[in-house]
């Protein structure tokens, strides 16, 4: 599927006249599973965003400096793999998740404070990269029973030609559209087949749009037909009144439990059993895993009744305790001022 493709899409509805009026937002995001925004993110705030992840890929001798993959840069990125460690180490969907822009609109959203999982992407995907169509998924079946609303947003101006994002609008009605494979488990991916041509929607976006999505919403990043490289970041957030995971470090495991030293409310013990999803840290449907093996590792973990449904690996840091959440347990002043006066981590050399 190529650009002519993308151009028989039919379009995103914007949301932009139902601000100030979170009942509204709260609806539509139900009933289509989206939201789009224009103009709502602070574009100071994504340049310079850009500027740092830009810098961090010509670090890798993969852009020009107008922009540009270099002739074997395709081949240069692939080899960087979808999670690059220096890549994560700039912080960046970080800063701008918990940018004071951010939390205010995010209160602006919601209609109170929201909560950053620590579970960010950062998305780049080069000319010609090859499986776009082959990695449709949903988020809920494979974090279970994590609700949370993903950020996707654009660090650079996207058409037609370099792609996006295209989604599944609808309620969905917590329906799974993975296949079930032959050993019980879920396949990673859906199948593309399993939608008309004319289902799938998209939106040429800026540096300053924002859209929003559930966890049951089918999408995909489509193929870039250009010389350039697709920038964006993503990340999840909670709205009030969403169950909050366990987020900490492992500090015990036996056969039957496990105990996790939370930032805000000391160490919480779940129980484990058959039908715990263990979740290993490669991309993909739930694999079994030795719970031994998360001992001393940093995990979100779902619980219900004290019982374990998921225990996954964040997608890197994000402080537990976070500006305008209520906490139980001791105050740590110190931690939120840290979130208030978070900077903007220094370009790296080039």
């Amino acid at each position: 599927m190529g650009t002519e493709f993308h151009d028989t899409m039919r379009s995103l509805d914007c949301h932009n006249q139902l601000l100030g009026d979170t009942s509204a937002l709260d609806r539509a995001l139900k009933h289509d599973g989206y939201l789009f925004l224009r103009g709502v993110v602070d574009t100071t705030m994504i340049a310079q965003a850009r500027q740092v992840v830009e810098a961090w890929f010509r670090s890798q001798s993969v852009l020009t400096t107008d922009h540009r993959v270099v002739p074997d840069g395709p081949d240069r990125v692939e080899r960087l793999g979808l999670h690059p460690p220096g890549l994560s180490d700039t912080q960046i969907w970080q800063w701008i998740a918990l940018h004071p822009t951010m939390r205010q609109l995010y209160v602006q959203l919601f209609g109170g404070p929201g909560y950053v999982l620590p579970i960010g992407e950062y998305q780049f995907t080069w000319p010609g990269k090859a499986d776009c169509w082959s990695r449709i998924h949903q988020d809920a079946p494979f974090s279970v029973n994590l609700d949370y609303v993903t950020f996707w947003v654009p660090l650079v101006p996207i058409d037609a030609r370099l792609g996006g994002l295209a989604l599944i609008p609808g309620p969905h009605d917590a329906k799974s559209f993975h296949p079930t494979l032959d050993d019980g488990t879920i396949a990673p991916f859906i199948p593309p087949k399993s939608f008309n041509s004319e289902d799938w929607h998209r939106a040429d976006l800026l540096p300053g749009d924002l859209l929003l999505f559930g966890v049951w919403t089918p999408h995909c990043g489509l193929p870039n037909d250009t010389d350039r490289l697709r920038l964006s970041v993503d990340f999840r957030v909670q709205p009030p009144g969403m169950q909050r995971p366990i987020i900490g470090v492992v500090v015990e495991v036996d056969e039957g439990s496990i105990s996790i030293a939370t930032e805000g409310s000391g160490v919480r013990t779940i129980t484990l059993d058959g039908l715990t999803v263990l979740r290993q840290r490669t991309y993909g449907g739930p694999e079994p895993v030795d719970p031994r093996g998360y001992l001393g590792q940093r995990v979100v973990a779902v619980a219900e009744h004290g019982r374990a449904i998921v225990i996954r690996y964040p997608r890197d840091y994000v402080p537990g305790i976070q500006v305008g959440e209520p906490q139980a347990g001791v105050l740590q002043p110190g931690i939120q001022s840290q979130v208030s006066d978070l900077a903007l981590p220094p370009v790296v050399n080039q």
